[in-house]
């Protein structure tokens, strides 16, 4: 009996340890798509920021870093939005509740096991039944962790192009910002006939003086998606453990089927008090 109270603990309870995962996960996922929708929110505010904020060209020499600025800031705004479309599929396909390889599971589970725990059947019937239960859960569980892990891998790349496009942009900020300050005091100097020219200056030194600020916000984003995608990892770690729990109870199930050809035990693993026998 200890080959068949081994086989129907992993019978009745690796199936709903496997995807109970899932269950427990839904805090953690809630969570982890809430941060995503927070930051979200926060890079294409910084991006509607910036556009607000696009350098002017000056009508006299003295700013001649403004349109590398310009230019800047265009991407930046192109790379953040690149990250979060690319952070949205990886949050869709690393989401347990999400995942079309485990919705698609999932919508075969109920019957399969049912059929599997029906008390007119054997016991090797019964093992066969449970043996195409995992069957599937284990090509299910694959194919969530390579679409998660690829999604993932595409999300990293996607936002460590939109960090890398932040250093530019910053340095073209504070390059204007400097040659800004510099022409101020020279149409200072001339006035009354630089006037036109102080102004366009005052007004290029406010514009990038915003547009420092907004690129020291959207650094502190890229992180943050970076980060992100990197948590989307965890649900790929899962994936493996849960692979190797499903690949475990198919052997069981096979050896099961083998070695009880002729018992008709009966048992119905619906029930989990059955994990005593």
């Amino acid at each position: 009996m200890r080959l068949q109270r081994i086989f129907w603990i992993f019978v009745c309870f690796i199936p709903n340890v496997v995807f109970a995962q899932a269950v427990a996960a839904s805090a953690e996922e809630i969570a982890t798509t809430a941060e995503m929708t927070s930051l979200h929110s926060a890079i294409l505010g910084t991006n509607t920021k910036i556009t607000s904020s696009k350098p002017i060209t000056i009508p006299a020499a003295g700013v001649a870093s403004a349109p590398t600025l310009e230019a800047a800031s265009e991407k930046v705004k192109v790379a953040a939005l690149s990250c979060t479309s690319k952070q949205k599929i990886a949050n869709t396909l690393c989401g347990e509740s999400t995942s079309p390889a485990i919705g698609g599971f999932l919508a075969k589970y109920g019957v399969l096991l049912q059929a599997a725990g029906q008390a007119v059947k054997g016991l090797a019937e019964q093992c066969s039944e449970i043996d195409k239960l995992l069957t599937l859960s284990s090509v299910a569980i694959g194919a969530f962790q390579v679409a998660c892990s690829t999604a993932q891998g595409v999300c990293e790349s996607a936002c460590a192009t939109y960090e890398a496009s932040v250093g530019p942009y910053l340095s073209a900020a504070e390059t204007t910002l400097a040659e800004s300050q510099t022409a101020i005091a020279t149409y200072t100097s001339g006035l009354p006939t630089t006037s036109a020219q102080l102004a366009a200056a005052q007004t290029q030194y406010s514009k990038a003086a915003l547009n420092r600020g907004y690129a020291m916000i959207a650094q502190g984003n890229s992180k943050q998606a970076i980060a992100l995608c990197a948590k989307y990892g965890i649900s790929v770690e899962k994936a493996i453990g849960a692979g190797v729990l499903a690949l475990t109870g198919m052997k069981q199930a096979q050896s099961c089927n083998e070695q009880t050809a002729s018992t008709d035990a009966g048992i119905d693993c619906t029930n989990p008090q059955n994990a005593a026998y």
